[in-house]
């Protein structure tokens, strides 16, 4: 089955070529081209790994990695993009509630806030999000006012774009200010074609150690212990995205992580991609939202996903650690035909071929398999 990924995605990328050639030129307004300005644009690129995030005035300003699909016209592109607006406040009073929260949940020592990567992540909750700014987007020569951010500083909006913006591949300069005379926020935005192979990866316990199951670990995995890479799993996914498969990462982690686990991505070799992450406030105290189900939130991400690309198949990619078998069975018999391939990951250590008939009831048998190491499913 893994290698039936490889195979139409080599087909898929042949196919995409060939009509990438047919495609007419771009037309890109006042956004640079690569070719004019290929220093501006490797910088683009540069923040576009990370999430950009620079200093507008006092606030600080976040543009996440955004992605374009085909609209149905077939004439036009739609861009989803998100942005973040907050001013940092890491001061002692903040600092204390997050570890009280934390320590909620689990044990936290006096060693343990000492941790420079407690200190490094957790600087990005200790944060003031500005409620009501209305940040201005610049892609494609288009200029779009996105609505209020709400209480969490966040606001996300559709942009559309003319089909001659780019093509499919494209990774598009983008960038986002507070103000017509503000300091402006560089990104990218990623244009995906209509066809092809999507992959929905899932994080914790799928691609990194987080040991989910057990709320003390996952704690300290997630905030005073340095990230871990699941051994062989980004040389499974390099081995799929070599001719051209798209990657989109769907996880119940906050959105305050999304530039450690980009620069996670990155340092252990990941293929760069979309994230799909739930949000979360300090100020509301909420411990549940921070390690709960994200159940809904990933069956939420799938349907739009699925509604958003409907020529694309789909291999989804998950751990037993939760509902991952369920959630992505429940999908398959939902959306017959679209998912071609399921893997499961065996992180919790579990052998219950009951769950996975339950799971995986009256699915093909050839549809989903359940691994304990990635090289049982590469060549």
């Amino acid at each position: 089955m893994s290698t039936w990924v490889k195979k139409n995605i080599s087909a898929v990328r042949a196919t995409s070529e060939a009509s990438l050639r047919r495609c007419p030129s771009r037309n890109l307004g006042d956004v640079p081209r690569p070719g004019a300005a290929p220093v501006r644009l490797i910088l683009a690129l540069a923040f576009a790994v990370l999430g950009a995030v620079v200093w507008a005035g006092e606030a600080r300003v976040v543009l996440f990695p955004a992605y374009g699909f085909p609209a149905p016209d077939g004439k036009h592109w739609i861009v989803n993009v998100r942005v973040w607006v907050y001013e940092p406040e890491e001061h002692s009073v903040l600092r204390g509630g997050l570890i009280a929260t934390l320590r909620e949940m689990a044990p936290v020592s006096e060693e343990d806030e000492k941790s420079p990567f407690f200190n490094e992540r957790a600087r990005l909750f200790l944060v003031d999000n500005e409620r009501g700014r209305r940040p201005r987007v610049e892609v494609g020569g288009r200029k779009v006012t996105l609505g209020p951010t709400d209480p969490g500083g966040q606001t996300e909006g559709q942009i559309l774009l003319p089909m001659s913006a780019g093509k499919a591949g494209d990774d598009l300069p983008a960038r986002v200010r507070l103000s017509s005379r503000g300091r402006p926020v560089h990104g990218t935005v990623r244009l995906m074609g209509p066809a092809g192979v999507l992959v929905v990866s899932d994080i914790d316990d799928t691609i990194k150690i987080s040991s989910v199951t057990n709320r003390e670990e996952l704690l300290a995995n997630t905030f005073f212990r340095p990230w871990r890479a699941v051994p062989g799993m980004a040389d499974l996914y390099r081995w799929w995205g070599e001719p051209g498969a798209e990657f989109h990462y769907l996880s119940g982690s906050p959105w305050q992580l999304q530039g450690p686990l980009s620069a996670f991505l990155k340092k252990d070799g990941f293929p760069p991609g979309i994230f799909h992450l739930r949000r979360f406030r300090l100020k509301d105290g909420n411990k549940t939202e921070f390690f709960g189900d994200p159940a809904e939130h990933k069956k939420r991400i799938l349907k739009r996903l699925l509604r958003e690309f409907p020529a694309r198949v789909f291999v989804l990619v998950g751990d037993d650690g939760e509902k991952d078998p369920e959630i992505y069975g429940e999908i398959a018999r939902r959306h017959p035909g679209r998912v071609k391939a399921i893997f499961i990951r065996r992180a919790a250590g579990s052998s219950d071929g009951k769950r996975y008939e339950t799971a995986f009831q009256s699915l093909p048998a050839d549809r989903w398999r359940v691994f304990s190491d990635p090289a049982e499913i590469m060549p």
